[in-house]
């Protein structure tokens, strides 16, 4: 059976409309529950202006949905995306172990199951840049995501680090929100010369550096680029110049385009 291709479109999520079978994951950036679906993940963001709502992820065929404890997913056969949200104040582990923990049941899933490769992943976190130094709380969950990638690296479950973002968010209790998207496939890794590693960044940045990647092309030469920002080396450029800092974005959305066309991973 040839691999199926991945799709996203961004659109209304209507709670009166059911998902299509062959939705994997839908976002849903709205203020209160919006569908009723086990596929659907609601983060509490405010839209800019009048734009659709729904990140909606399709794979080519329908899909069979399930939990694993706190885990949301869904399968087509080539592709997996899933879920998963953990009240921190209800919890009441604090966030290094909270993601710590979020993390490690993820690994482990797909170390179970024939969806080795991780693809992409979203991070929502409740006041992602509260907290002075090491206590910021971005930190924190660098460290807890850095102590569960390392497990699995040292069992060989996993050998790179998946693209991702890290968004902030209002909200209360506090949350820590993660999806994923993987694959029976492995995926090219792709890394922006302009900048140093997360993974490598100095201890400037806290105790563990951030565990991603800058990109990754899947076979059907789909590319998922990481949160973006414009940052050159290790450091942040341009402050309070928004015009310069969104240049400064783009041109590393286009290094790592080039980058990747280079490496024939993907055409442009």
């Amino acid at each position: 059976m040839a691999e199926t291709s991945l799709r996203v479109s961004y659109e209304r999520l209507d709670a009166g409309r059911p998902l299509e079978d062959d939705v994997l994951l839908a976002i849903d950036y709205a203020s209160s529950p919006g569908i009723d679906d086990p596929r659907c993940l609601t983060v509490p963001l405010t839209p800019l202006g009048d734009c659709p709502t729904g990140e909606v992820w399709r794979g080519g065929r329908p899909v069979r949905s399930a939990t694993d404890g706190d885990l949301h997913y869904a399968e087509d056969g080539d592709h997996v995306a899933g879920w998963l949200t953990i009240q921190e104040d209800l919890d009441g582990a604090d966030l290094t172990a909270i993601t710590e923990r979020a993390y490690r049941d993820i690994l482990n899933f797909h170390a179970q199951t024939d969806y080795r490769h991780i693809w992409r992943m979203w991070n929502f976190i409740s006041d992602i840049n509260q907290g002075v130094d090491d206590d910021e709380r971005y930190r924190r969950f660098c460290q807890g995501r850095a102590r569960a990638f390392r497990q699995a690296m040292d069992r060989g479950t996993i050998r790179e680090y998946p693209a991702a973002s890290a968004i902030g968010k209002k909200t209360t209790p506090r949350s820590l929100q993660v999806c994923w998207i993987g694959s029976r496939h492995g995926a090219s890794i792709l890394e922006n010369p302009r900048q140093v590693s997360a993974f490598e960044y100095p201890r400037q940045y806290g105790p563990a550096s951030p565990s991603f990647s800058r990109a990754a092309v899947a076979p059907t030469r789909m590319f998922l680029v990481s949160g973006t920002a414009s940052i050159i080396g290790h450091e942040s450029r341009h402050q309070g110049n928004l015009t310069a800092q969104i240049g400064e974005t783009f041109k590393n959305l286009e290094t790592l385009a080039s980058t990747a066309a280079a490496q024939q991973a993907v055409r442009f």
